[in-house]
């Protein structure tokens, strides 16, 4: 087993200093109390582990865990800028478990971990709202180039958000329509 290695993690845009071990453990280092470290609490942001800081300017912000756990213990002689998880669990930030990886393989990887909803159902309808029919004149509409309606109209109309009409628009959903 592997000793717990920490190393300071501090950078000019956040207020704070950290302490980072290889095992993906994380001390805050208080400004007035040189000494007294304090090991964080798990925060967890889409399955990330994140630290919530604050930058110098005064806006909060979040740090992921993996990302300096990488950067302070993980090897990277090719100059990556992917990072994943060997075992696929977002939550486990040990050095071991990470890997900089050039693009391809990063998207390799988020095809088999990532999946959004329209990759695990065929016939996945993100707004059910909306019928077959509906979406063939909502695309007529969106695809006509003298159309002088609104887009926020066109979303009162049909009773959807501005952000389902675009995705339609864009072909992101819908696609078979």
């Amino acid at each position: 087993m592997a000793q717990e290695i920490w190393k300071e993690y501090a950078d000019e845009k956040y207020r704070s200093t950290f302490l980072v071990s290889n095992y993906g453990r994380v001390k805050s280092r208080p400004r007035n109390k040189p000494g007294e470290e304090i090991l964080l609490s798990g925060y967890k942001n889409a399955g990330y582990n994140a630290i919530p800081t604050r930058k110098i300017d005064g806006k909060n912000t979040l740090i992921y865990v993996h990302k300096i756990v990488a950067n302070l213990f993980v090897e990277n002689p090719k100059e990556e800028k992917w990072i994943i998880f060997k075992d696929g669990d977002r939550g486990n930030c040990k050095a071991r478990n990470l890997e900089w990886v050039d693009k391809v393989k990063y998207n390799e990887y988020r095809k088999q971990f990532q999946k959004s909803a329209y990759d695990y159902y065929e016939n996945f309808r993100p707004n059910p709202k909306l019928t077959t029919a509906k979406v063939k004149v909502l695309k007529k509409i969106l695809g006509d180039p003298n159309r002088k309606t609104r887009m926020k109209i066109i979303s009162k109309q049909f009773g959807v958000s501005l952000s389902a009409l675009y995705s339609i628009k864009r072909g992101d959903s819908w696609k078979d329509v």
